[in-house]
């Protein structure tokens, strides 16, 4: 929903910045449409709870673009995280992040050559947490 009851998601500077993107889609409805839904999530984080960074986990999405420029507009930076398993096509290319984090360096790699521009970060929590849980089963099994 782009407008609340009584509680405005959108405001006439989002609307005019949604008109410049319909008319530089060439009035392509579903990437307005997508950039509706992302955009008004934004909005309204960052009218509500003065967001100074948004967290997505939309690599797979046409908005992407339009929400970091959206983002940019809004002193916002846009931080991507990697979901899901990643191979080559061409829905993963040409995106803009400010930040995009990436399980390993074979994840960057592989966004790197669908020219993804970011600053990527390379991290997986779950290497660290298996670690963690082999060393307690090692100490534990010492005992």
């Amino acid at each position: 929903m782009l407008l609340g009851e009584g509680d405005t998601y959108a405001t006439f500077k989002d609307m005019v910045f949604l008109a410049r993107i319909l008319i530089l889609s060439r009035f392509n409805f579903y990437i307005l449409s997508t950039s509706i839904y992302r955009i008004s999530q934004i909005a309204y984080a960052i009218r509500h709870h003065n967001i100074k960074e948004a967290w997505v986990n939309m690599e797979y999405s046409v908005a992407a673009p339009i929400c970091q420029l959206y983002c940019k507009k809004n002193n916002v930076k846009l931080i991507n995280f990697m979901h899901g398993e990643k191979v080559v096509t061409s829905r993963d290319s040409f995106l803009i992040f400010d930040e995009y984090i990436v399980w390993n360096e074979h994840y960057r790699n592989l966004a790197s050559s669908l020219i993804v521009k970011t600053n990527f970060i390379i991290l997986n929590p779950w290497v660290k947490l298996r670690e963690q849980l082999i060393d307690s089963e090692v100490a534990t099994s010492k005992n």
